[in-house]
Parts: structure tokens; sequence; C-alpha cells
């Protein structure tokens, strides 16, 4: 199998002060990557100064767009426009480690054509208590221990894909969360999903209480709303009556953190360590998580 045509792609929207690093980081691997194909839809004045900051990497193929969008529709654009072989996706919130496209390639030149890596924390993020509670809230199932894996699906801000693949699969459902979960469960269905411990991405988490509270909700809420829209089984269809709803309100948050727990507590000592050290606030985010579950669960879907 001979090395791919690499296709980088970042959904961004209001990421000028990230999406820079994400940008430079990349471009210190340039001698791996075909191109970046860099889809935003920032308000025009952002979009002006990203332009400015682009003429500085010539792989950067930029759409800009005059709505905005969400990820998901961000991604299915930039695949479109994309000529590579091999789509690596990143978001704009994101960096790579330095051998971040290397390490993707080596796999996949062994045959592993989709899967994703893991997520860690910035150094500069390290001590910040609501950033390091967002990140084992979220990222709890793709820490960077232990040896390559299968699974189901990884986050879209470390994922990879064959564009046979992403394109028989049909590419991310546009919807406003958990695109990622649902391309995964549905391209897992007939390709092997891959985990890499060893490629790994520095995720940037908002590090204000209105972020930390407005992205549980989220995602808690759009969590229930897909699992309700692909429950067929009549019983399991019975547990998003508002009654049963309300009635496990209490129990969601505590078997949450339970399984949250047990999944860090296989991890290292220095995630064992970091997670109990903000166990408040990781009980907090459940908590708002699971009320995010009960709005999605019990209202109708608008997506």
């Amino acid at each position: 199998m001979t090395s791919p045509r690499v296709s980088v792609i970042i959904p961004a929207y209001n990421s000028l002060a990230t999406v820079t690093s994400t940008l430079a980081h990349l471009d210190s691997q340039k001698e791996d990557i075909h191109e970046i194909v860099l889809v935003d839809s920032s308000p025009p004045t952002q979009q002006t100064e990203l332009a400015e900051v682009i003429k500085q990497y010539p792989l950067v193929k930029a759409v800009f767009l005059k709505e905005k969008t969400i990820p998901a529709i961000g991604r299915n654009i930039g695949a479109k426009v994309a000529t590579g072989d091999l789509f690596l996706f990143i978001d704009s919130d994101a960096f790579p480690d330095a051998k971040w496209v290397k390490t993707i390639v080596a796999q996949y030149l062994k045959g592993r054509r989709l899967g994703g890596g893991a997520i860690a924390l910035p150094d500069f993020q390290m001590r910040n208590i609501l950033a390091i509670a967002q990140y084992f809230l979220q990222f709890n199932e793709f820490i960077p221990t232990g040896d390559d894996r299968q699974k189901k699906f990884a986050p879209s801000c470390n994922l990879f894909c064959a564009r046979d693949i992403f394109e028989d699969v049909g590419g991310f459902p546009e919807v406003r969360a958990s695109e990622d979960v649902l391309f995964g469960l549905k391209a897992s269905l007939n390709y092997d999903f891959w985990f890499l411990p060893g490629s790994k991405v520095y995720h940037i988490f908002g590090d204000s209480w209105q972020r930390f509270r407005s992205n549980q909700f989220l995602l808690g809420k759009y969590v229930a709303v897909y699992k309700k829209e692909d429950t067929k089984d009549s019983l399991k269809k019975a547990l998003f009556h508002p009654a049963v709803q309300a009635c496990s309100l209490p129990l969601v948050p505590v078997y949450k953190y339970a399984l949250l727990a047990r999944r860090i507590m296989g991890a290292d000592l220095k995630n064992i360590a970091m997670f109990l050290g903000v166990s408040p606030a990781v009980a907090l985010g459940l908590l708002i998580w699971s009320v995010g579950f009960f709005k999605g669960a019990t209202t109708p879907s608008n997506r």
C-alpha cells in the first residue's frame, strides 16, 4: 500500500484565538500533509482576520461560509472540497501532537483505515479545575493510555477515515451534537474502527462557568435526543416517558459518576490524582448533563 495523500479538515467558528495554534502545529508536519481544508463560518470581520493569518500557510484551502454552520456540516463541506485519500479531522480548538500525522499514516499503511486517537489536556490548563473536569466528563474513554484497540467511535477532534469509507458511510449526520458518535456507530457496523492512544490531540477547553454549564447541558440533551430517535423497541421507548425520566433523574448522575470513576481508575496514577482533585466539579457537571438529558428525553426533537 502506498502512502496516502492526507487531507486535514477543520470546521471553525469564532475560533481565531485557537485555530492559529492548530494551523501552526499542523505546519510543523507539512511534509506529511497534502492539504488543509479550513471551513469557517465566523462573522465577516473575523473571516477577514483569518484570511490574513492563513496567508502564511500555503497548504490551507479556506472555505468561507456566509452563515453560521454547525461542525458536522462544516466537516462534510470540507470533505467535498478535499482531494486526498485519507481524511484527518481535528477541531479549531485543538492542536495535534508533533507526530500526529505520521502516527496515523503508519497505521493506515498497516490496513487500519478508520479510527481515532487520544485526547490530552494542554499543559497550560493542567491546573484549571473547570478545564480538567470537562476533560474527564467528555473524553474519559479516550485518555492516552493502553494499547491500540477497537472501539465503535471516537471524538471528531481526532478522527481519521479513508475517503472511500467516508463516502460509503455518507459523511457526518448533520446534527448539532454527538455527530461523531453517530458517525462512528454507523461506520463500525461494516469497518474496523481503531482507537490509537499514541495518536494525540490536545483539546483546549473553555474555562468559564457559563461555558462549562452550557456545554454539559447541550451534551446531555442531544445524547437523549438521538437515543430516543434511534430507539425502535417499544419497551425502551417507554423509558423516555416524562414520569419515568422524572423518577430516574436523581439516579442518572450517580450512575454516570460510578461509570466514569471506574474508567479513570484503570488509567495511570497522574490521571487518577487529577480526577480525584476535581471530583466535585465533575459531579456538578454530571448533574447538569442529567438535566440536559431529561430535557432532551421529554421534549419533541428539533435538532
